[in-house]
């Protein structure tokens, strides 16, 4: 499968209930994930607010789409290779594609790791 990294540093941060979703109208991609217990928030570093829980330093790599919902497997073809490595990651799903997360300081590895099993990174940000 071809892949491409998006553009710029994420984080996931954790939202109060009370408060507004911040990154609303943020460029890049951003994703909002409610639970009973918590809301968390996917974003490019510069849109976090300040005195928030935040978890930094995100690389976002898109699986090149659209991606039919019948097909099987696609995650697992990214995030096996992955954890062979030892490289931890973030996942997110649209409508059309996958998302896969990995730390900025596993880049490299993640890259070599992808492309020994038949991945191609396609752009690079």
């Amino acid at each position: 499968m071809n892949y491409s990294v998006l553009e710029g540093e994420y984080c996931i941060y954790k939202q109060d209930f009370e408060d507004p979703i911040f990154p609303v109208g943020s460029g890049g991609l951003w994703s909002v994930t409610r639970s009973v217990d918590e809301i968390s928030v996917i974003c490019r570093k510069e849109v976090v607010p300040d005195g928030v829980r935040v978890n930094k330093g995100w690389v976002c790599l898109e699986i090149e789409g659209p991606l039919d919902f019948e097909l099987k497997g696609v995650l697992l073809t990214f995030l096996e290779p992955l954890a062979k490595c030892g490289i931890s990651v973030l996942t997110l799903s649209t409508f059309d594609t996958d998302y896969v997360m990995i730390r900025r300081h596993d880049e490299h590895s993640a890259f070599e790791a992808l492309a020994a099993h038949g991945h191609k990174l396609i752009s690079s940000a």
